[in-house]
């Protein structure tokens, strides 16, 4: 068996008996191996450490959701005290490393390829600070690149159109997450308003309005936005020489049939349901390393309409992985914003009991953490 040099190399720095460690059941072939537990650096690594043939496989912890995960996975116990030590018990040392990692210029998005590298940037250090509660940071670096991209200067620029959409997507993201859909919703409508038919990308921001819409009841408005700009994108990409990512149409489909089962209209949604439902998981695009998976659209449908049998179907089909933020669900009443688990569900016993098995309840002293601190005051530390 040839084992590549980094693998070799990530035992030889993180696999050492001085380091502290901990066995985890990482299933067949290799059943349960030891993992270690390294703070030396900026940020924490995690290394699965195959002894026999001396090789690991490292990993930095980056996120509150990866670090929450670690605290709570049961078989880490024996490194609990040393991940509190690194992080802090509430997490606010690993928030300020995070925070100045996002400032830094760090952050990229999976629009990289495409886009400038600043208006990258200031999107991915955006994201990074609401993922820990930096909601007004985050809205102040997104409205001052928007007007850095709306100079008379920069207007002419028609390439730029694309960023000014990336932009405006980006502040009604943080937005739907610090505010409200409905907020979200009105944002975008702003800006639609305010952009010139030129901008050949206004499409995205119709998509992502429609969203806002269904997901705040708004489900009228959402259909008579939407499939007017659906038609126009299939118009488009009959245009064997028009760009689109792949999957789009799943995007248009789950907020259509949201939108029609939510006026009661069964029939007229069946076509989109069998759009999101014959997807493949994870469609191959030319440009970006990875789109979104299938699995997770559904999720969104099934939020949205309020399916939570469907919901907890589709979780657990086997498409996400144990070691996932989707355990934090059981630890009401903070859920996660990663899988649009709506506030008033409540886990089934079944299902609660399957993650309290591997995962514990964390102290009170987490409670911010996990609510991505939305409620605490989003100031600078």
């Amino acid at each position: 068996m040839e084992i590549p040099d980094e693998m070799l190399a990530d035992y030889r720095q993180y696999c050492s008996d001085g380091i502290p460690s901990f066995a985890i059941d990482v299933g067949k072939p290799l059943e349960r191996v030891r993992t270690s537990f390294d703070t030396s650096g900026k940020f924490a690594v995690t290394t699965v450490c195959i002894d026999e043939f001396k090789f690991g496989l490292a990993y930095e912890i980056r996120t509150v959701s990866e670090a929450l995960t670690f605290l709570a996975l049961r078989e880490a116990e024996p490194v609990w005290s040393v991940a509190e030590a690194k992080w802090g018990s509430d997490l606010g040392k690993l928030r300020a490393d995070l925070r100045n990692a996002a400032l830094s210029g760090e952050s990229e998005t999976a629009f990289r390829q495409i886009t400038s590298g600043q208006t990258d940037k200031v999107r991915g250090a955006a994201y990074e600070l609401a993922k820990i509660g930096y909601f007004e940071e985050a809205l102040g670096l997104l409205e001052a690149e928007a007007a850095r991209l709306g100079t008379e200067r920069m207007l002419r620029r028609r390439s730029l159109d694309f960023e000014r959409v990336l932009v405006a997507l980006a502040r009604a993201t943080i937005t739907s997450h610090a505010s409200g859909d409905a907020e979200a919703a009105a944002q975008l409508g702003a800006f639609i308003a305010a952009t010139p038919d030129t901008n050949q990308h206004l499409l995205n921001t119709k998509i992502n309005r429609a969203a806002f819409l269904a997901e705040s009841g708004q489900y009228r408005e959402a259909v008579e936005l939407l499939e007017p700009a659906y038609r126009e994108f299939r118009a488009f990409q009959e245009d064997a020489r028009n760009y689109k990512i792949s999957g789009s149409d799943r995007e248009f489909a789950w907020i259509l049939a949201c939108a029609h089962l939510g006026l009661g209209r069964t029939l007229d949604a069946q076509p989109y349901l069998e759009i999101v439902n014959s997807a493949e998981e994870t469609p191959k695009d030319q440009y970006l390393p990875q789109t979104k998976p299938s699995s997770v659209i559904k999720l969104r449908l099934a939020a949205c309409t309020n399916d939570q049998a469907e919901y907890f179907k589709i979780l657990y089909s086997g498409s996400f992985a144990r070691l996932t933020g989707i355990w934090s669900e059981v630890q009401a009443p903070h859920p996660s914003l990663e899988f649009h688990f709506r506030p008033e569900w409540e886990l089934p016993e079944d299902i609660r009991e399957r993650y309290l098995a591997s995962y514990r309840i964390l102290p009170d002293s987490y409670a911010d953490a996990l609510a991505g601190w939305k409620n605490a005051a989003a100031t600078r530390d």
